[in-house]
């Protein structure tokens, strides 16, 4: 089991230049717990993203 912060999360789920690397991770143990702010946390890197035009809306 990992406990895993939004920072993780984002670089699993979106394209970073760790994505590669978490995702190798995961593979390894798929279990993992994050703190219940997780979503909000994520929510504010998602904008972060689009402002910058790393990631569209669509």
């Amino acid at each position: 089991m990992i406990v895993a912060d939004t920072n993780i999360l984002c670089y699993l789920l979106l394209p970073t230049s760790y994505s590669e690397l978490v995702d190798k991770l995961y593979k390894l143990d798929s279990e993992w717990l994050t703190p219940t702010l997780w979503k909000s946390e994520f929510r504010n890197v998602l904008a972060l993203y689009i402002r910058k035009e790393i990631i569209t809306f669509e």
